[in-house]
């Protein structure tokens, strides 16, 4: 008898790939596209992933999960800002939505397995599974995993996981006639147009006038409201200086925000809470860590486990830590664990 698996169906290449993979495997599919909001792009994955479920003669259903999608990412990624962080969608995302939810439905429908287009490994060994980095290295997205249910993996199937070109995954759909072989990738943040976050957010928030200052306590400039600005940030700030600035710190009490020079911006040392671990099995080891999705992994020097909290240090020094981000440590191919930046 066929094992069956449920497959997340954005109507985008990989996720279809996926799908193509699961059947040549003699997988009995079912699919599921989660309609998360009104606007055209959700609108067209859904009739893409439709049409591409007819074409396999699988069955297919659409949920709607607009009021969870609301409520569990939207409204955290707008309380983000509000508090002078700088969140990571993706990350909650896929630990409410695209896993949480999906393994919900898998095991109402009764089936053995879900299934994503994220390019990423899962290995079990010694009864216990483990997330591996994709063969891919410039599409991995096990950092965007690091706050998923790990007792989850059990039922994970990555199809992309040993792919190695982008390329080789259009070539597949385009052997397949399927027709959106050449759409376009999907925009980082699924849920706000051409992502422009500012604009999104003043949807939501009123602009709230501050003040900008130097690491002096000089007043150089006014701002528009701290949730519309992030750690790292030069551009967009209105301001003129004999030399460039970035936001240092967000101070949400005072309504003010902190520039400095880049040099100023370094620092060796973070503290992470939220932590889902792994791989604990692997914290004595050589690790590395990575304190966003486009950083470069880094060796730590140490990590020490405090109750809730973790502190890392860095053999060097990282540019722009920044609290919301999310901190990813591996053991070379392993996910070891995942934290949210303090």
């Amino acid at each position: 008898m066929s094992k069956t698996v449920l497959i997340a169906m954005s109507g985008g290449v990989d996720s279809t790939y996926a799908l193509v993979s699961l059947i040549k495997q003699g997988y009995e599919v079912t699919g599921v596209t989660f309609k998360i909001n009104n606007n055209a792009n959700t609108i067209k994955s859904i009739e893409d992933a439709t049409k591409i479920a007819e074409l396999f003669n699988i069955k297919h259903i659409v949920v709607d999960y607009t009021e969870v999608f609301m409520d569990q990412v939207i409204k955290y990624f707008i309380n983000t800002y509000k508090s002078g962080k700088t969140p990571n969608p993706c990350v909650i995302c896929n630990k409410q939505i695209k896993f949480g939810e999906l393994n919900t439905l898998r095991e109402k429908l009764s089936l053995d397995y879900i299934a994503t287009g994220h390019y990423v490994n899962v290995e079990k060994s010694n009864d216990k599974f483990y997330i591996k980095k994709a063969l891919n290295k410039k599409k991995d997205q096990s950092y965007f995993l690091n706050q998923i249910n790990p007792n989850i993996l059990q039922y994970c199937i990555f199809p992309l996981g040993e792919v190695q070109t982008k390329e080789y995954v259009r070539q597949v759909l385009t052997d397949n006639n399927i027709e959106i072989a050449n759409k376009k990738d999907s925009q980082e943040i699924c849920f706000i147009e051409d992502n422009d976050f500012v604009n999104f957010l003043k949807e939501y928030i009123p602009e709230n006038e501050g003040i900008i200052k130097n690491t002096n306590n000089k007043v150089i400039g006014k701002h528009k409201g701290t949730c519309f600005y992030t750690i790292g940030q030069r551009r967009g700030l209105g301001i003129s200086c004999s030399k460039p600035v970035f936001i240092k710190k967000i101070d949400v009490s005072k309504n003010e925000i902190i520039v400095s020079e880049e040099y100023d911006l370094y620092a060796d040392t973070v503290k992470i809470k939220n932590i889902n671990m792994f791989a604990d099995e692997f914290l004595d080891k050589e690790l590395v860590g990575k304190i966003r999705y486009r950083s470069d992994e880094y060796e730590i020097e140490s990590l020490q486990m405090i109750k809730e909290f973790a502190n890392i240090k860095f053999k060097e020094k990282q540019k722009s830590i920044t609290p919301g981000q999310y901190l990813v440590v591996y053991y070379k191919e392993y996910l070891v664990l995942g934290g949210e930046i303090t």
